[in-house]
């Protein structure tokens, strides 16, 4: 399996199979993924600016996230 799988969910995170993770990403399936959210002490949250070659592209977001790859995560 490709480093660039991702596990995919459903709803109840109950594991339904792996998928390449542009493809997840561009379908909108749902899959395993985190998030980190830096606060500083005014309570003002850390944000990125996505890269354009990410999915989606140039969009603001959370201050950093992740999708589970397959390969590093079950073993």
């Amino acid at each position: 399996m490709s480093n660039n799988q991702v596990i995919l969910v459903d709803s109840h995170d109950n594991e339904i199979g792996v998928e390449e993770k542009l493809q997840a990403h561009k379908s909108g399936q749902l899959h395993r993924a985190f998030s980190i959210f830096v606060f500083n002490s005014q309570g003002q949250m850390l944000l990125q600016k996505r890269a354009s070659s990410k999915v989606p592209k140039k969009t603001w977001s959370n201050s950093c996230s992740m999708s589970w790859s397959f390969s590093i995560w079950t073993l």
